[in-house]
């Protein structure tokens, strides 16, 4: 059987005994010449992969504690961004707390090249001084409450916002969703490569990038920029 198997390379570790958990897998079938191969996702309620199969299924392992809320999507952003996202939903993105509580060694809890406070998901994505400033900036942006954004879920509830236009609430949403994960995203340029940008330059590229994800997402909408950085609100009126 090993004979018909044309490998790159020679199998090595565990690899060796995946194959050999293959073969006894597939040793029962034999090939039919009058049937046509087809994909079939045995996990699926119809034989065919969907994400909201996957959905059903990863929330049926994670418990009854898990709702649809929590694992939503906004079509508004790149799929990285909701990914990002529901782990943040979920107490899972690898800020150096959640490391320790998995057991993974580290020098320090504490934020990376601050050291002063301890590196929570909430510190690092909203309470953080720099960070803390960057968000006040997108309120101000979108002409909202000051005290609006305290934290993480915070920013889920915009999707319960009382704004009449569906639409209105649904760009809010994915731009702060869009901002924690530039967020994110600069806290590791800082810790990995030292590289540090401006609030001002986070924020313009911020701007920036929710336009061309909407747009991009929205393709019969014509998003007007010089709007869209005066008054969102108005420059969102109409998305869906």
């Amino acid at each position: 059987m090993e004979g018909v198997w044309n490998w790159r390379r020679p199998l090595r570790g565990r690899e060796i005994g995946e194959f050999e958990d293959l073969l006894r897998e597939i040793q029962p079938y034999v090939p039919h010449k009058l049937v046509k191969d087809k994909e079939w996702w045995w996990l699926g309620r119809d034989d065919n992969f969907t994400y909201q199969n996957l959905k059903w299924i990863i929330e049926e392992m994670l418990g009854e504690g898990v709702t649809v809320r929590e694992t939503s999507w906004l079509k508004l952003v790149p799929k990285k961004v909701g990914v990002f996202m529901w782990r943040v939903k979920l107490g899972r993105i690898p800020c150096r707390v959640v490391l320790d509580r998995l057991g993974i060694y580290l020098n320090s809890i504490l934020r990376p090249r601050c050291g002063e406070e301890i590196e929570s998901i909430e510190h690092a994505l909203v309470k953080w001084d720099e960070v803390f400033r960057l968000l006040k900036e997108v309120i101000k942006w979108w002409n909202l409450p000051a005290d609006l954004i305290n934290s993480t879920e915070d920013i889920f509830s915009l999707e319960d916002s009382s704004v009449s236009d569906s639409s209105i609430t649904g760009v809010q949403s994915a731009t702060m969703w869009a901002i924690l994960y530039f967020i994110w995203s600069h806290r590791n340029q800082i810790v990995f490569k030292e590289a540090k940008r401006s609030i001002t330059n986070l924020f313009l590229d911020l701007q920036r990038r929710c336009f061309e994800w909407i747009s991009k997402k929205c393709r019969g909408l014509s998003l007007d920029w010089s709007c869209w950085l005066t008054i969102p609100e108005l420059a969102a009126t109409g998305v869906s």
